[in-house]
């Protein structure tokens, strides 16, 4: 029985990073194709924010990762997958459910909805602010997907990348708003080959829902 168990061929671990504000769908989406064609690659997955992701990038605690590529990652390999617009999201019973663009100062007497870990938030609360919209909140909140479920439900807007579109939801785009993020592969140091079941998962994932991959660098 020894022998059996030191025998049997170990599976080589790829650690990724997954930024949080990443939609679960679309991780779900990943790991499907990834289990159906691993090739005895196993994961180990950490979900985090942008910066520890990083830092962990920096010091080799993870392999690979899929987050925003951002200026302060040009030392690392990167591979875009997918430039996604930011969208004001209502429920699909909503007023606005069917307009395709709206002006920000339209919203006044909207309730919002924060997505408190969204990397855009600066940018969006200028946006509004410019315009003279102080809305009130019904939810500030870390979870992405409770965000977007209380939207659905009827609880109150909210402003998000597009990739967050589900049933239930209606998206619009917001005039003079032109906020986007570059979602994609980061390689550490030691993934000089960007290759390996994981990538190849991201790869075709990305490319069948709506990605334009590119190599950045």
């Amino acid at each position: 029985a020894l022998r059996e168990v030191s025998s049997t061929p170990q599976l080589k671990r790829l650690r990724a990073g997954i930024l949080s504000t990443i939609p679960a769908r679309d991780l779900e989406r990943v790991v499907a194709v990834h289990a159906r064609n691993s090739g005895g690659e196993a994961l180990e997955i950490l979900d985090s924010t942008e910066r520890d992701i990083a830092n962990r990038l920096s010091d080799g605690r993870l392999d690979v990762a899929i987050t925003i590529l951002r200026p302060g990652l040009e030392s690392f390999a990167q591979e875009r997958l997918r430039n996604e617009p930011y969208v004001l999201f209502v429920s699909a019973n909503h007023k606005l459910s069917g307009v395709e663009e709206i002006e920000g100062g339209q919203l006044a007497g909207e309730t919002m909805i924060v997505r408190r870990q969204c990397e855009g938030l600066p940018e969006i609360s200028r946006y509004f602010t410019n315009r003279d919209v102080r809305p009130s909140f019904s939810l500030r909140t870390l979870s992405d997907d409770r965000a977007m479920s209380m939207v659905a439900a009827g609880l109150g807007v909210t402003v998000a990348p597009s990739s967050f579109k589900a049933p239930g939801l209606a998206s619009v785009n917001l005039a003079g708003f032109d906020l986007s993020r570059d979602v994609g592969l980061v390689f550490s140091d030691r993934m000089r080959d960007r290759g390996g079941a994981f990538v190849e998962a991201a790869r075709a994932t990305y490319s069948s829902h709506g990605g334009d991959r590119r190599k950045v660098r």
